[in-house]
């Protein structure tokens, strides 16, 4: 309903300033306006409003298709990524009625790609096909608008440094890469190919089992679209930061998790509400944990913390399947034995989150006075 509004604004629109064009303009600020309530009530955790976001924040993944468009009925997420979008586009439109001019934003063709780093999942080897290795592989997030085109394939090949390709031609001899949505629903077969064309547009998630291209850091790589109306795109992928994908700590904040281990308070107690699940790969052995503490580094002031009696939100800390969390926020110490060891923590939003606007950094905090810090990567 509201699109049609729209069409039919854009229709009747005159450059002039006219009283009629004065009642559009109040018919938009009206439906920004509805929009923007609405966008409150699902950040709330309200369910089913206006017909959408059926499941409301806790949507089961396995439900999901990656498409916001179609979404957006059984998710809170994606109904709030197209609130978002739809707002924007009234906004122009307003600003056409008011002025004659046209400034449409984010109508380009926006197509990039960046390695992220290390990532927490492993899909792949040194093969092709879908099959873990052991080792985890590294993230790079895809970024397509081409409205209306499908991708049938990706490929990611060196420009310089050493011979590399991955790609998802299944049968061609070349290591596989795996595409996943930000929910992480896999988009891969078995044999390393699409189960079937994914759209252009949105953000895509894809894991690579490095070659010793990656880690080594002295390759760069050339990643290519490939369309089902045979024409492509490429560009250049971006690395984030060189040092980064040799770091011994990375952090990803994943999801919605199904647990609940806190809340608006420095205690580990439930709330009612799940916490978001943050995965640290952690690589100092030999060292012990002492504290961790995620701040904000721009957005929403953010502090959650394992330091009891600081009046900071407390986050639930959980390794092999243990929770290493007292109840006061602190933690038990946790002595790393192993080369890379993964921990979990436990996140109660404080809109932050949900918001997105926001960056995070950790910090670890070990027994012999040092401290390990990065920027947290967010799959969503």
């Amino acid at each position: 309903m509201k699109k049609i509004a729209i069409f039919l604004i854009l229709l009747l629109s005159t450059v002039g300033f006219s009283q009629s064009t004065a009642q559009k303009i109040k018919l938009i600020d009206r439906l920004i306006s509805q929009l923007k309530n609405e966008m409150k009530l699902l950040k709330n955790g309200q369910k089913n409003v206006n017909g959408y976001a059926i499941y409301g924040l806790d949507c089961p993944k396995e439900f999901l298709t990656g498409d916001d468009l179609k979404d957006q009925f059984l998710s809170s997420k994606s109904r709030i990524r197209i609130i978002k979008k739809e707002i924007r586009e009234l906004e122009i439109l307003k600003n056409y009625l008011k002025t004659g001019k046209i400034t449409p934003k984010g109508t380009k063709k926006e197509f990039k790609a960046t390695l992220l780093g290390i990532s927490s999942i492993d899909f792949g080897g040194k093969y092709e096909y879908l099959k873990p290795d052991g080792s985890k592989d590294y993230l790079l997030q895809l970024t397509v608008n081409f409205p209306g085109k499908y991708i049938k394939n990706i490929e990611i090949i060196n420009i310089n440094g050493q011979f590399t390709v991955w790609d998802t031609i299944p049968n061609n001899g070349m290591w596989s890469l795996f595409v996943c949505n930000q929910y992480n629903h896999l988009f891969s077969n078995q044999n390393g190919g699409l189960k079937q064309p994914i759209p252009a547009k949105g953000t895509y998630f894809i894991y690579l089992p490095d070659n010793g291209s990656i880690i080594e850091g002295k390759t760069d790589y050339k990643l290519t679209v490939f369309f089902t109306d045979n024409s492509k795109a490429e560009t250049k992928v971006a690395i984030a930061k060189r040092s980064h994908l040799k770091s011994s700590l990375s952090a990803v904040l994943v999801k919605r998790s199904n647990r609940d281990y806190g809340g608006r308070y420095e205690e580990i107690k439930p709330d009612g509400e799940k916490d978001y699940l943050l995965e640290l790969n952690i690589s100092y052995k030999g060292k012990t944990v002492k504290d961790i503490e995620i701040t904000n580094i721009n957005g929403q002031f953010t502090v959650w913390d394992t330091i009891p009696n600081n009046g900071m939100w407390a986050l639930a800390v959980v390794k092999d399947g243990q929770l290493y969390s007292y109840n006061d926020s602190s933690i038990r110490p946790i002595t790393l034995n192993n080369n890379r060891e993964k921990i979990l923590l436990y996140l109660p939003d404080n809109e932050s989150i949900i918001e997105g606007k926001t960056d995070y950094k950790l910090t670890v905090f070990f027994t012999d006075g040092s401290t390990a810090s990065c920027k947290v990567t967010k799959l969503f």
